[in-house]
């Protein structure tokens, strides 16, 4: 499943601008992940696909933007 963002802030995306935008899966069996998206161009997303293990197949799993930052 892809990562699914919106954006809802008065500011339009600076599409000049790459952004880290950091998140944490929670569901796992060993624990939160916390995983990070590349941001550029205002559209283009670049991440690493995570595997989860869960305690059973009616494990809710549940995701959180915890920061969003500039690099450049």
């Amino acid at each position: 499943m892809e990562p699914d963002l919106s954006y809802e802030g008065i500011l339009p995306i600076d599409p000049d601008k790459t952004y880290e935008i950091t998140y944490q899966i929670n569901g796992d069996e060993s624990g939160p992940v916390i995983e990070t998206i590349s941001l550029t161009n205002g559209t283009s997303m670049e991440y690493y696909p995570s595997s989860l293990s869960t305690a059973s197949s009616g494990t809710k799993i549940t995701g959180k933007v915890t920061d969003v930052a500039e690099t450049n």
